[in-house]
């Protein structure tokens, strides 16, 4: 919803670059094993050493959107992830 919300408002926004996230916060481990559990599969992944200043947890800041055309996140990073997946695994079934 949020790319149709800068599409119906393209000369307002023009030339700006926009995060879209939500308020969820997650390792990348994290999110391997949310995807596993919504695939019902193991991903094989190695842990490599951690880098000296490498940051644990990222997340994106909506602000600016928020500010300039009052967008907020509607769904958690879950409920996203099982959509992808979801639609994914039918597309990759139909090829």
């Amino acid at each position: 919803n949020g790319y149709i919300l800068l599409a119906k408002n393209i000369n307002k926004v023009k030339g700006e670059a926009f995060n879209f996230g939500s308020d969820d916060t997650l390792s990348v481990l994290e999110v391997i094993k949310q995807i596993e559990k919504i695939l019902n599969k193991k991903i094989n992944y190695k842990i490599l050493n951690t880098a000296k200043n490498e940051i644990p947890y990222q997340s994106l800041d909506y602000s600016k959107i928020k500010k300039i055309l009052g967008w907020e996140p509607k769904e958690n990073i879950k409920y996203t992830a099982e959509k992808i997946l979801g639609w994914y695994k039918k597309y990759k079934i139909q090829k």
